[in-house]
């Protein structure tokens, strides 16, 4: 739980995952209350349990095609608005 045991994480307010990630692991960004944007890199492939659970502030995500785990409550009680899928278009 980086903003947990990280407080200063928790000032992030958008967040970019690299095309180099390819897994999100288990309650990885949860509780991070400042986070409004996230967009996952074109590689990755699972979002683990809990991820981005907490994060209130959360208003929107672009999920890449590549993703085919979600695992429960990846995003839950946040304050998610819009979610895009498919968000790697190549061209």
């Amino acid at each position: 739980m980086i903003c947990e045991e990280q407080p200063f994480f928790s000032q992030i307010t958008s967040l970019e995952i690299p095309n180099s990630v390819k897994e999100i692991g288990y309650n990885a960004f949860s509780n991070c209350k400042g986070l409004k944007q996230i967009t996952l890199g074109c590689n990755l492939t699972t979002i683990g349990e809990n991820a981005f659970e907490s994060c209130d502030n959360l208003q929107s995500v672009t999920i890449p095609g590549s993703v085919v785990t979600v695992g429960e409550w990846a995003f839950g009680q946040s304050g998610i608005k819009s979610v895009t899928l498919n968000g790697c278009n190549e061209i």
